[in-house]
């Protein structure tokens, strides 16, 4: 064998153990697609229950199960409203508070797409309250029964009432016929007038507002309500069935805008 022949060998056999040393080269790890998680379906706690009388209230939670099987609490993630916030409203928290003898239905809305989709639904009643005394009523003074309200008016709505021996806060609710949620759910008001801005309110409904008042901390029976609408002006239109307004919020500084939200009392 010559040299050359050697150092063939030579540099064959170094391969060879190398090869065998190292191993074959690595190869690049398979991603898998993860898919995102979907809320598949939503459940209703608290509800289907009794507040024993006005000015009670009950927890409600929405706990989703998601298309991974498992589940979470996403009440704050959904907008819960009554069918008739005069009876029982409801805070973004799930905080539901009676505030006239009557039985509403409470639903779940998940916001997809622009739309409001319910989730969930329950009933709740309230069983007992205050005999009616009418002199713990409020007489609504304006706007009139029937009025037409022109936002171009500078915007502003101010809500007069008379005042009731003894109130130490007024509750103000304005609904509008095929609104989802309340434009105006104020329970903790000092005294009136009380006032809004208009913009952003809808002008495809009626309006319906009314007034209750607090003696002895129990609030008393509603006022008769009264009839509202607004034709379009200066500002841009919303519809308020699409979003809910803010309820049970604490107000801010009059005039209150009603676009302004913390997120239900829906």
């Amino acid at each position: 064998m010559t040299r050359a022949d050697r150092f063939r060998s030579a540099v064959l056999l170094s391969l060879a153990l190398l090869a065998s040393c190292c191993g074959s080269p690595p190869t690049t790890p398979t991603q898998t697609q993860v898919s995102p998680l979907t809320l598949v379906s939503a459940k209703m706690t608290g509800a289907n229950t009794t507040i024993p009388a006005v000015g009670g209230t009950v927890q409600i939670n929405i706990v989703g199960t998601y298309s991974d099987g498992s589940t979470k609490d996403v009440t704050t993630m959904m907008q819960i409203g009554s069918s008739d916030a005069t009876v029982a409203s409801v805070m973004q928290s799930g905080l539901t508070t009676g505030w006239a003898v009557g039985q509403v239905t409470i639903t779940a809305y998940l916001l997809l797409g622009g739309d409001l989709t319910p989730k969930a639904s329950g009933t709740l009643a309230v069983a007992t309250g205050p005999a009616t005394d009418p002199t713990l009523v409020p007489t609504l003074l304006s706007p009139d029964d029937g009025a037409t309200i022109t936002e171009s008016q500078t915007g502003i709505l101010t809500f007069n009432w008379s005042t009731v021996p003894g109130a130490t806060a007024y509750h103000l609710n304005l609904k509008g016929e095929s609104a989802t949620f309340p434009a105006i759910d104020k329970p903790d008001i000092a005294n009136p007038p009380y006032q809004i801005t208009t913009a952003g309110i809808d002008t495809g409904t009626l309006w319906h507002w009314l007034v209750q008042a607090q003696v002895n901390g129990t609030f008393q029976a509603w006022s008769p309500p009264r009839m509202l609408s607004f034709t379009a002006g200066a500002h841009a239109m919303r519809s308020s069935a699409a979003l809910p307004w803010p309820v049970l919020s604490a107000p801010p500084a009059p005039p209150t805008s009603l676009r302004g939200r913390p997120g239900k009392s829906r």
